[in-house]
């Protein structure tokens, strides 16, 4: 009905429009309005009309608002003079560039438009809008405002836009902006406005900075040339001078003229201490050859005083004369005193020249040397003298020194400092040296003596004992040294003052406190903390001057941040980046600890302050909007409290659990609960805590309810479980019955409530899997019926391709016959089988029989043929013979029928007429007999009956005779003329025919039998 009023409308609409008029066209406004609103988009022509035409603007707009055509969009915005209409066309034409309307116009077409148009509002909103890639690509090169580029670099879902956005912004705020805002999120985006950026503030920082580096050039090298350390710093002395070469042109003339005077300075200051390090080298040649001149001295004089001594030692054994004895010994006494004085002058000449060094540890070293070998010459010189000393006095002394040892070995072990080794070593020396000394007196060691040395030999090894553990605690204290020192070091070079100078203040109070080291090296490690600390006095100049640059940049950038809010149209957009930036540029300046000029703060404060209240206006906006959020989380708070108090929770722990509660569903609300407060926005920091502790607590009660109803549910989902797998051990005798117990408790469990969601899932795997074993077992009894069955359907498919393949052999009928006999034998054995798999097998069989059928019905016709043409060839021969006017040629006919029965066929139909003719003929009876004329009629007729062929009229009363005699002998029953054409064979038909004496040749009944072949 509805399909028959709309064709029946569009007939009648063309006639009755001059008549009706649309409710667009009404004067009415609000119904005008109301009208275009309804007008599908589809109807452009009525809404290209209207908005062309109407009076009113609105409505002008609304029907622009609906234009798919671009062309007549772009009409309205250029031709218009009314902007509400203007803007609405030019939204949709927009949209519809875009792609974000319906219907969206071809792409090809859009393109055009796009790559023609230099409107740079369209090209703005269809770079941020478009939903083609492609469309974006074009217009990113065609616009040029920073923020919406900025936006785009950040926002957009194409790597290649945002790359390509990102290589057009060149505002330096805008890169800022996006290198903060894209360091994590899309490192490529990042490197391409960072080096933007970079570049951008070198090439504004540039000259100022230079200028500044000149002047701090001419400071470092002051700074340098008071350290008194410019041998040791003279590679950075030229390094300074290097740069100095590559910036001087950013340097007044007054800065040039400062640094001339330093470089001066400088220079002839190295040239100084350069000659003063050649003299202190050539010093130390001269100690090293001094030592070696001490050295053979020595040497000289310890072998003239062991040869004075073993010459003593030859006269008490050996009688010589006195001339001889004094002569040898005043020229060995002469030795030892030369000796002596060179030694003397060397020591003189050792003090002049020692005094050219200006190091410490040095001269203490040269020193030591020094006195080492003198002490070698002074050690011996006492033992010798204590050798040859015989008087009791030398021994009472002798004693004394062994005892003044032994307290002196005392006092050094009760001592509580540092203990030199060279100490101990000493007192063993000259405590033996004594002991052999007193030896040589007495020959044996008085009891006083033996205790002293007993005494003084326990006292030494305490002392070694002591000295171990004090070289082990040295060790530790020196590697802990080592550490600290390494420690400082990586402060350093991570800018970490403040911590490097209270590591290394530490560290030189526990080297001055410390007795494990020598004074030696107490003077080595303070030289080290000296130069660490030179080092910290020059990174710290180094950092106050670098805080004051970094908070200059901090300044400007703050002014930058400030400038960039006022111009911002869409600040509301980008408050958030901005109040970020502040707060980035305030921790920056806190983590300056330096002092700073109150000028430059005031300058960055107030550059920040006014940036923040630009800002203002959108924070307190964010403020009320958190407020509502606070409102929102309080009343949904307030819902689930009263949810509680309506449900009477919580409840005590020993109640029973309300079966009557719908547990599901309170485990549903909690989760919406929790759904609906993470969509719930941010609230402010002060009242976050409150809040959230407030929910927690309320979904906490609600959970502790559910828990105990878990609980309840688990032990029953367990019992099941348990069920499940107790029928495992059932399987092999009663698997049907396992099955519908497993089915059972499937249903059971879909009637128990909820447990948690973690245990849930635990337990139903678990139920799952005890399920599976049952069902498993199922199955494996389904594949081996299957199995069996499939076995059954491969020896049927095998038939089929026997039967196939036999179809496909050239066999003769009986062949044929015989070997499907076999095949039909062996499918009955199987046909009962495999009856659900076998669908597919028995069609395939039955359409192999149909082919077998096929071929035996062709195999057939042609054997019918061959045998036709036969009984044609010998029923021409028996007509010959029937017709041949005498027996001359009896014999030639007899041999040829003779040949034609020598045959394969071997048929022997008209052996008969044959017979009957060659005996007309000996008997000389060649004419037919009215009996065999009447046979042959009653053929004709008898066939034209069945047949349903007209007779010719002389035999219409015979016809009617024999139909009755047919109607009698029940021959002419009812039935159509396919089925009468299906029973008589044309092949029989003629078999009859041919068998029949043709003495008369009569044409008539021939074309009446060609009548009835033709009617088959």
């Amino acid at each position: 009905m509805t399909q028959q009023t709309n064709i029946l409308n569009k007939l009648f609409k063309p006639l009755l429009s001059p008549f009706t008029k649309n409710k667009w066209q009404s004067r009415n406004i609000d119904t005008r309005k109301k009208a275009v609103l309804e007008l599908p988009v589809s109807d452009q022509e009525t809404l290209s009309h209207i908005a062309m035409n109407d009076s009113d603007e609105s409505i002008r707009a609304i029907a622009a608002n609906k234009l798919s055509n671009l062309d007549l969009l772009q009409t309205i915005i250029m031709k218009g003079t009314n902007g509400t209409v203007k803007q609405a066309a030019q939204n949709r034409l927009f949209q519809l560039i875009c792609g974000l309307k319906h219907p969206v116009p071809e792409f090809a077409l859009r393109e055009k438009m796009i790559r023609g148009s230099r409107n740079s509002a369209l090209l703005e909103f269809v770079a941020a809008n478009a939903e083609e890639a492609s469309l974006r690509e074009i217009t990113i090169k065609k616009i040029s405002r920073d923020p919406l580029l900025g936006d785009i670099a950040l926002r957009d879902d194409s790597p290649h836009i945002r790359q390509l956005a990102a290589q057009q912004i060149a505002k330096r705020s805008t890169l800022e902006r996006v290198t903060k805002n894209s360091r994590r999120k899309d490192k490529r985006v990042y490197k391409i406005v960072k080096n933007k950026l970079d570049h951008i503030i070198e090439d504004e920082q540039r000259p100022a900075l230079l200028a500044q580096e000149v002047t701090d050039i001419c400071i470092k090298l002051e700074k340098l040339h008071k350290r008194k350390r410019l041998l040791q710093e003279k590679t950075t002395v030229e390094n300074y001078v290097t740069r100095w070469s590559a910036i001087q042109n950013f340097a007044s003339p007054e800065t040039t003229e400062r640094y001339h005077t330093i470089c001066k300075q400088i220079i002839n200051d190295i040239d100084a201490l350069e000659l003063a390090q050649q003299q202190e080298h050539n010093a130390i040649q001269s100690l090293e050859s001094l030592l070696n001149n001490l050295s053979l001295a020595v040497d000289d004089l310890l072998t003239a005083r062991e040869a004075l001594t073993a010459q003593a030692t030859d006269s008490e054994k050996k009688t010589e004369t006195e001339s001889t004895t004094i002569t040898s010994n005043s020229t060995k006494n002469d030795t030892i005193q030369t000796s002596e004085t060179v030694i003397q002058n060397l020591g003189r000449e050792w003090d002049n020249i020692i005094a050219l060094l200006s190091k410490v540890d040095l001269i203490a070293d040269y020193n030591n040397k020094f006195q080492a070998i003198l002490d070698l010459a002074d050690t011996h010189s006492d033992f010798q003298q204590g050798k040859h000393n015989k008087n009791s006095e030398q021994a009472i002394n002798s004693s004394k020194k062994l005892i003044t040892l032994t307290e002196q070995a005392e006092k050094l072990l009760s001592k509580t400092g540092f203990i030199p080794e060279k100490t101990i070593s000493a007192l063993q020396e000259k405590f033996e040296q004594a002991i052999q000394a007193n030896h040589h007196i007495t020959e044996s060691l008085p009891d006083d003596i033996k205790q002293v040395h007993e005494k003084f030999s326990t006292i030494i090894k305490s002392l070694k004992k002591q000295l171990h553990e004090q070289q082990q605690s040295a060790k530790n204290f020196q590697s802990q040294i080592e550490s600290q020192t390494t420690q400082i070091q990586t402060f350093i070079q991570d800018g970490l003052i403040s911590k490097a100078e209270k590591l290394l203040k530490s560290q030189l109070k526990d080297i001055d406190q410390s007795n494990l080291i020598s004074n030696i090296e107490k003077q080595h490690y303070q030289a080290e903390a000296e130069k660490l600390h030179t080092q910290l006095t020059e990174f710290s100049s180094w950092r106050h001057w670098a805080h004051d640059n970094e908070r200059e940049n901090l300044a400007i950038k703050a002014e930058q941040l400030t400038e960039q809010a006022k111009n911002l149209n869409s600040l509301e957009d980008e408050y958030t980046d901005i109040t970020a930036q502040i707060k980035e540029l305030r921790a920056q300046w806190k983590s300056m600890h330096s002092h700073t000029q109150e000028e430059l703060w005031q300058r960055f404060n107030r550059a920040c302050n006014s940036a923040y209240e630009l800002c203002q206006p959108f924070i307190d906006k964010q403020t009320e909007i958190r407020a509502e959020h606070l409102k929102a989380k309080e009343d949904l708070c307030i819902q689930l409290e009263d949810y509680i108090q309506t449900m009477g929770w919580p409840t005590s722990e020993g109640d029973e659990i309300n079966h009557s509660i719908d547990w599901i569903q309170v485990d549903k609300i909690t989760k919406q609960a929790r759904k609906e407060w993470s969509e719930i926005g941010f609230v402010e920091r002060k009242h976050h805590k409150s809040i959230n502790h407030r929910f927690d607590k309320i979904i906490e009660t609600i959970r502790t309810e559910l828990k105990k109803t878990w609980s309840v549910n688990h032990e029953q989902f367990f019992s099941l479980i348990e069920k499940v797998e107790a029928l495992h051990e059932t399987l092999e005798d009663n698997l049907a019955d396992a099955i519908n117990k497993a089915k059972k408790y499937q249903q059971d469990w879909k009637q128990i409530g909820p447990v948690s969601s973690f245990q849930r899932n635990k337990l139903w795997k678990r139920f799952r899997k005890g399920c599976d074993v049952i069902f498993n077992k199922r199955q494996e009894s389904i594949e081996q019926k299957n199995n069996a069955e499939t076995k059954h359907l491969r020896e049927k498919e095998a038939i089929c391709e026997n039967l196939e393949a036999l179809n496909q052999q050239p066999l003769k009928e009986s062949d044929l016959r015989h070997a499907f006999a076999d095949i039909e034998t062996i499918w009955k054995e199987h046909e009962h089988l495999a009856k659900s798999l076998s669908k597919t097998v028995n069609l395939r069989y039955a359409k192999a029989i149909e082919d077998y059928q096929n071929k035996l019905a062709k195999l057939q016709a042609e054997q019918q043929k061959q045998q036709l043409d036969f009984i044609i060839q010998q029923a021409a021969l028996c007509s010959q013979i029937e017709t041949s006017a005498n027996s001359d040629n009896i014999d030639e006919l007899k041999e040829q029928w003779l040949a034609l029965k020598n045959n394969d066929l071997n048929l022997s139909l008209l052996d008969q007429r044959y017979n009957k003719a060659i005996s007309a003929i000996e008997l000389d009876k060649t004419d037919m007999t009215e009996a065999e004329l009447s046979e042959k009629q009653t053929f004709c007729l008898k066939y034209e009956i069945l047949l349903g062929k007209e007779s010719p009229e002389a035999a219409q009363q015979a016809r009617m005779e024999m139909q009755v005699e047919l109607l009698n002998s029940n021959l002419g029953q009812k039935r159509n003329e396919a089925s009468t054409n299906d029973k008589i064979s044309p092949f029989e038909l003629q078999i009859k025919w041919y068998q029949m004496s043709n003495y008369a040749q009569d044409a008539e009944l021939e074309a009446r039998f060609e009548a009835l072949l033709g009617a088959i």
